[in-house]
């Protein structure tokens, strides 16, 4: 598993959310997954740093 961080695009701004998805993903995979899980658009989706849990 590996963690992901993208900011959602909200009414009130943006707001960072963290979660774990497969090795395997990439880039593309996390933002259909975590625009589909939450229904807004995400922008700037990266490996969050090491140490950061």
């Amino acid at each position: 598993m590996m963690r992901w961080q993208g900011y959602l695009v909200t009414n009130m701004g943006y707001e960072l959310v963290q979660d774990d998805f497969p090795t395997r993903f990439n880039r593309d995979d996390v933002i259909k997954s975590l625009e589909g899980r939450y229904g807004m658009k995400v922008i700037q989706v990266n490996p969050s740093p090491i140490g950061q849990n």
